[in-house]
């Protein structure tokens, strides 16, 4: 697994971001506050998720200069986005800001093959807690047809 390491700033502000993707459902659930923490581990930071500040996603943007950085944010968003399994609508809508913010106009990051593929992998990487993130795409499929 390749994680692109943040510096000091960038990594509040991609916790910053990865918070609120968690958050557009209105719950902050167990498993997401250890992926938000994780991040922080591996780049060196003992952070506790509830107090990650606030920021909109047009301020990520503007923090989050260079291309490698802005990618791997958003990432690291889908990748918090299925920690629960398949998103919400909120979730999904949250993202799609995000990438817009970012300049990355990819649609449906959640349903992309290797953003899924990533985001499960860092998951288990990382020992995270999650539904089978390939198994949620595959039962949206076939909630689709």
């Amino acid at each position: 697994m390749n994680l692109h390491f943040f510096s000091d700033r960038e990594l509040r502000t991609v916790l910053s971001a990865l918070r609120a993707v968690a958050v557009a459902n209105d719950h902050f659930t167990r498993p997401e506050r250890t992926f938000v923490e994780s991040i922080a581990r591996v780049h060196g930071a003992d952070m506790d998720a509830d107090f990650v500040d606030p920021l909109t996603f047009d301020e990520v943007a503007r923090r989050l200069t260079s291309t490698s950085s802005r990618k791997q944010a958003l990432q690291l968003a889908v990748a918090m986005a299925l920690v629960d399994g398949r998103p919400s609508e909120a979730t999904r809508g949250s993202l799609s800001k995000l990438a817009a913010s970012l300049g990355i106009l990819e649609p449906e990051m959640s349903t992309k093959p290797d953003y899924v593929a990533y985001a499960d992998a860092l998951l288990n990487e990382l020992h995270i807690p999650h539904a089978s993130v390939l198994d949620a795409q595959a039962l949206g499929a076939k909630r689709r047809r």
